[in-house]
């Protein structure tokens, strides 16, 4: 009797013990098998030195009352950027999942500079240059720019 309760006890402890590893393994992944990495300050690379990735915001140049030139560089020491980009939102809190524009830059060009129109006067704008890169989104620095006053 006494080694059958032992062996009651042992089955529920294991059990209780899987069911906490499922729960905690359990997370939202919101069926993405696209990874973020949410900064890599233009300095982040790769998983591996082969395959460093290196992401540079610019500058915003050119700033008017609605429109600014915004410039960045992605850097892959081998291979070639699935998408190449620049994110710009109200909030410093870009990403690809959380921005108001994103726009896409043609060609795979290392060095990119892109003109955005239709902004608000005496706005405060934040943007960021972004790569998608062997499955993942590498991100350089968060800038910002406010547009010039409306002329009157």
């Amino acid at each position: 009797m006494k080694y059958k309760n032992c062996l009651l006890n042992l089955f529920a402890i294991v059990s209780m013990a899987m069911m906490c590893v499922g729960v905690v393994s359990c997370g939202d992944d919101d069926d993405d098998p696209i990874a973020e990495i949410p900064y890599n300050g233009g300095q982040g690379t790769s998983s591996s030195d082969e395959n460093s990735i290196q992401v540079i915001t610019g500058d915003a140049t050119a700033i008017t009352e609605n429109s600014a030139t915004l410039s960045g560089i992605v850097s892959i020491k081998k291979g070639k950027a699935d998408v190449i980009g620049l994110l710009i939102g109200d909030s410093n809190n870009l990403s690809i999942s959380s921005n108001s524009k994103d726009i896409k830059i043609e060609g795979n060009t290392s060095s990119f500079s892109e003109t955005v129109t239709g902004l608000n006067p005496s706005t405060t704008y934040y943007y960021r240059a972004y790569s998608l890169f062997e499955d993942k989104y590498y991100y350089g620095d968060v800038k910002s720019f406010t547009t010039e006053k409306e002329k009157e």
